[in-house]
Order: C-alpha cells, then structure tokens, then sequence
C-alpha cells in the first residue's frame, strides 16, 4: 500500500481535479483506490458525493464519517480513533470525506506554535491519528493505493498532513506564479524534514514513513492560452519547468537534457485542459474519460474523450510503475 500526495504551494492549478480523475482512472484499472480529503475546502468529496448525501454527513449527527471527525477524539485526548467510514463510490474507488473544521484545526496549530513543545507534541499527535486511520481504512478497503488532497499552502496543518505520505506528485502551471512558488516549496519541504525524520525515528514500530514524502515527479496542467497571454510566453515558463524543479525538489537527479518537458522522464504527463469536457463532466457528475454520447460527448467530444482516457491512463501507468499492480 503506497500513500501519495497531491501537493502544490501555488493554488489553481487543479490538484483537485487531477486526484479525482486519477483515483477514477485506477478504479476502471481494478486498482483498489482509498482518496482521502484533508483540504478544508473539501472540493474532493463535493465532486465524488451527491450533493444530498455530503449535506446529510455534515449537518446530522454523522459528522464523524468525516476525515477530521474521526481523528478529533484523539487529538482533543477524549477517545480512542473512531472507526474509519469509508464512502464506496464503486467496487474499487473509496472516499475518506472532508471536513470544513480542518480550517479551524490550522488556527489551533498555528496559535500554539510559539508554545513548544505542546505544539509540537499536538501536531506530532495529530500525524500519528492520521496514519492509524490510513492504516485502518486501507485495511478495511483492502487499498492497494492512497490518495491525499491537502490544501494549497505551506501552514503547518500541511507540515502534518503531509508527513503521512510516501510520496508527492506534484502539479505545474507554465506560468510565472507557478515557476517562483517552486523554490519557496523545495525550501519549506527541505525545513520540514528533519522535523518529520525525528517524528518518524520517535516511535518504534514506526508508524510514519522514515523518508515521507519523496518526489514522484511532476504533471503540468497545460491551460489552454489566454488572449491576454501570448503563446510564446507559456512557451518560456513550459521550457524552465525541467531545471527549475530539478533544482527545488530533485537537486541529485541528473540534469536536464532538455528543455522540452515532453523529453523529461521527471514529466509523468502533460495534460491538456478539456475545457469543453470538464463542462459536460460536471454536469453528468462523472470523469471526462468515461463521459458517453448520452452525457452529449458526441462527435469531436467523443474523440476527445477517448484522448483523455488514454491521457489519464498513461500518467495513473507512469505513477504507479514498481509500485501498484494494474491489470
């Protein structure tokens, strides 16, 4: 069982999107799948539950179905960690939901930091209750592969959050906000280790992973231009993604042989934006690789869809090589 994180410092880019058509995609490869929601905004389990039945979890007395209603007795130190409540979307496909309090849990975190090391030994708490309830829900759904959305930022509720995780995934925007957020992450993830190294070395058997977080490589989310944004631009910010993320994130891989990220083996997709189908998807409340002519992906948009399946298919292949088997 592999955990993976879909991280990245500069917000709209998409991860959301991307865990969500990925968790789907190795679902339809028989991979059994567990995505986790642990971002405040909670877009995850908006896009994967019916409208109905996410308001019935938050506004009854199921809140602890959630993500943080799980972990909460253990973090307030009222209860052992409830059972996890895993949401089946299909055979392979389950959902851990999201929880709007992971907001409030940040402010908690953030106004004790200054007070080591009662904070320290909160959040260290509060990553150890996050594990045990992967380890838990990855048992009773028998997953083969982890998925965590965490939110876009660098507070220390994600210094948590993503000390649970073997791995990031990483996704980019060719443009400039994206190219100057990566040095800022390379350097906050570089602070973050030792903290997370000690945690893990702190307990024994050890229940968070000894090298958290090593980077898998990366995706760019290839927006369609904009009028207001030449080709030619998108075009500079696509060619320094290589050496840029080499050297934030992977500064002992071999250089770069080029600037084209399609000759990149660090590239694990370029993906195209579908715009017309991500339209069509969320009003039919499925992938856009499994729209079907009755969701009106007819003509060009058929053939679009099939390009995406095959899209989609080939980065879920490229993630998991080595590590997960798909049929």
């Amino acid at each position: 069982m592999k955990t993976i994180a879909l991280f990245s410092h500069y917000g709209r880019i998409g991860s959301t999107t991307l865990l969500y058509h990925l968790a789907w995609m190795y679902a339809e490869l028989g991979v059994r799948v567990l995505a986790v929601d642990l971002d405040p905004q909670a877009h995850l389990s908006s896009m994967l539950l019916d409208p109905d039945d996410l308001e019935a979890i938050w506004l009854t007395t199921a809140r602890h179905q959630t993500t943080w209603g799980a972990i909460a007795p253990v973090f307030q130190q009222r209860a052992p960690l409830a059972e996890p409540a895993i949401h089946s979307i299909t055979e392979h496909l389950g959902l851990l939901v999201g929880d709007v309090a992971w907001a409030e849990i940040e402010g908690q975190l953030a106004s004790g930091a200054a007070q080591s090391p009662t904070a320290e030994d909160a959040a260290l708490r509060l990553a150890l209750a996050l594990r045990q309830l992967l380890h838990d829900a990855a048992a009773q759904h028998e997953a083969q592969l982890i998925l965590l959305d965490v939110g876009s930022n660098t507070g220390i509720l994600n210094r948590v959050l993503l000390s649970v995780a073997e791995a990031l995934l990483l996704p980019l925007a060719p443009n400039l906000a994206a190219w100057q957020a990566l040095p800022y992450l390379g350097a906050t993830l570089q602070r973050w280790q030792p903290v997370w190294q000690h945690w893990s070395a702190a307990h024994s058997p050890a229940l968070l992973p000894a090298t958290p977080l090593q980077p898998l490589g990366y995706v760019v989310m290839h927006h369609a231009v904009r009028l207001d944004q030449p080709l030619h631009a998108a075009d500079r910010w696509l060619a320094a993604i290589p050496a840029a993320y080499r050297a934030a994130l992977c500064p002992e891989a071999a250089p770069a042989m080029s600037a084209d990220v399609a000759d990149d083996p660090l590239c694990l997709a370029l993906l195209k934006p579908y715009r017309s189908l991500m339209d069509i998807a969320k009003e039919a409340r499925k992938p856009m690789f499994l729209l079907k002519p009755a969701d009106g992906a007819l003509g060009n948009h058929g053939l679009a869809v099939h390009a995406c399946y095959r899209d989609f298919r080939g980065l879920a292949q490229r993630i998991a090589a080595g590590s997960v088997a798909i049929n």
